[in-house]
């Protein structure tokens, strides 16, 4: 439903043949999945923790054997669930990216690297920058092929090596969609950015009580 959802509006955007309205509503789907898969993300580590103080509530009362096997799977699928659902908004927002990279290169740079140089020069100052933009986009897309290799160990990995490419990718988004950017793409971007913060903070908030309380 998702995929399709998304790719019937993908393809709404390309036919109308309007290079400009095809920019700006691509990137702007882009940020929707990209912040979706961030909510969810912050979300599953919230539910790890009201979980994790729900067992040890349960076992306080009662002997571990008691516990139901039923629930320990319905716990694992739930997890994988949701696993699954974070790596499809993952992917979705980077279809929807490389999607506005590739209508940004046809409408207005004439696939060149130089003019896209040129352009990034004008806007930014920095013409060099577009090699941070290839670069975001190299990282954003070997972080999804590693999510649908083995989504487990994905999930699981070192977290230094996870906090690294999402800070760079918060960074880079950051300044594309808010410090370059213009117009309600700017508005729309900086509001969700907060809700971010905001959700990201009560989440800590709420792990750090969960802490105190064991």
């Amino acid at each position: 439903m998702l995929v399709a959802t998304t790719g019937g509006l993908l393809v709404l955007m390309l036919a109308s043949g309007n290079g400009d309205l095809a920019t700006r509503y691509t990137v702007r789907l882009a940020l929707f999945w990209y912040a979706a898969a961030y909510v969810a993300l912050l979300a599953r580590s919230d539910g790890r923790s009201h979980r994790g103080r729900r067992e040890a509530t349960a076992c306080d009362s009662c002997d571990l054997t008691k516990t139901s096997f039923r629930a320990i799977l319905l716990s694992f699928a739930i997890e994988f669930r949701t696993l699954r659902m974070i790596r499809w908004y993952w992917t979705l927002g980077l279809i929807c990216y490389l999607v506005h990279v590739a209508v940004a290169f046809h409408y207005f740079h004439q696939w060149s690297h130089g003019v896209a140089v040129e352009y990034t020069q004008r806007t930014s100052g920095f013409g060099s920058g577009i090699y941070a933009s290839y670069l975001f986009s190299l990282v954003w897309l070997a972080d999804v092929l590693t999510a649908w290799m083995s989504q487990q160990k994905y999930a699981n990995r070192n977290r230094f090596q996870t906090y690294t490419i999402h800070l760079f990718l918060l960074f880079m988004v950051f300044n594309g969609a808010i410090v370059f950017a213009s117009g309600p793409t700017r508005w729309i971007s900086l509001a969700v950015f907060c809700g971010i913060l905001a959700y990201f903070w009560l989440t800590c908030h709420q792990l750090r009580f969960a802490k105190d309380a064991q």
